[in-house]
């Protein structure tokens, strides 16, 4: 299988509102790459990362009223959604 280049977050342009939304989530949580999101949006839909997103944002308000930080933001994400998929 030829290789596939990763798709940047930046220089990434989004051909419709969901990929554009995907876009807005990834550059909210320190993404470098949109291929992962994209791909949950094509095999679950936007309700999914949506959801997950949400909750991203109440562990992100818990983590910043304890004066901590998410460690890895992108990959905290990534794991909510896959939380979802289950």
């Amino acid at each position: 299988m030829p290789y596939k280049p990763r798709i940047l977050v930046a220089g990434f342009m989004p051909e419709n509102s969901a990929q554009d939304r995907c876009l807005q989530i990834a550059l909210y949580v320190g993404e470098t790459h949109m291929d992962y999101l994209l791909a949950a949006e094509r095999k679950c839909g936007l309700s999914i990362i949506e959801a997950a997103f949400g909750e991203f944002k109440e562990i992100e308000t818990i983590e910043n009223k304890k004066g901590e930080k998410i460690d890895n933001r992108p990959a905290l994400l990534n794991s909510l959604i896959e939380k979802k998929l289950k």
